[in-house]
């Protein structure tokens, strides 16, 4: 989470945090041990492009998804394209600037002489950025809008040319990450590399409601613990 500081801090202090589920009565309680010494420019480094494979179009939704050091989500954001932002060159930009806007981990773009960090019109050239020391990785999900008009309702369209149908007219009852939370043996999704995914049977049934870098069908470093690969 972001969190503003008083600018005129310095040596060491207690930092108490509360954090207040809003689904329940249950809280948790923090103290961090922090000393304010003065700070110093801050340094980048690169873990990663965001990159465009193709035009999206209006309605469709495209989703920023950071991992933190264990493999869970540290932060999301997202974005429902407008006409002027669906173009492979355009949308890495406006998701950018969402991200920049509201992300106290990373940044997106090209770095400028007095160090920020700007978006481009491009589909290769924005990188993302971190500052903190600890190892982060992403992914970029791309949801299709089924009323959006585009000339593609998916990746797998494109492929199959079958309105989404796998082998022996399988389909897709979810669009990955959609529904996630539900699936089970069986449940057949589409990953966001275009291709058809089933749940494996239990005990790795488990696994495929498992959000981030893991399980992610396709992209996942372990997806193969959690999804058989129909297409």
């Amino acid at each position: 989470m972001s969190c503003p500081f008083p600018q005129d801090k310095s040596g060491e202090h207690l930092i108490y945090a509360v954090w207040q589920r809003d689904d329940s009565p249950e809280a948790f309680y923090t103290c961090m041990d922090v000393e304010f010494t003065g700070g110093g420019p801050v340094v980048w480094r690169s873990i990663g492009e965001l990159r465009a494979r193709q035009d999206l179009s209006p309605g469709d939704t495209v989703t920023f998804r950071l991992f933190g050091p264990s493999g869970g989500d540290a932060e999301t954001y997202t974005l429902v394209l407008e006409e002027r932002q669906a173009g492979a060159s355009e949308w890495p930009f406006y998701l950018a600037q969402v991200v920049n806007g509201s992300s106290s981990l990373v940044r997106i773009g090209i770095p400028d002489s007095d160090g920020n960090i700007n978006p481009v019109l491009s589909s290769q050239e924005n990188i993302v950025y971190t500052a903190s020391g600890e190892e982060y990785s992403f992914q970029v999900d791309i949801e299709m809008d089924d009323n959006g008009g585009g000339t593609e309702p998916c990746d797998c369209c494109a492929q199959c040319g079958n309105d989404c149908q796998g082998p022996m007219g399988t389909e897709a009852e979810y669009t990955y990450p959609e529904g996630i939370g539900s699936y089970e043996e069986g449940t057949v999704v589409l990953g966001t590399d275009g291709n058809l995914y089933e749940c494996r049977p239990f005990p790795n049934s488990g696994w495929c409601n498992q959000s981030g870098l893991y399980y992610a069908p396709g992209t996942g470093i372990a997806w193969e613990d959690a999804w058989t690969l129909i297409q």
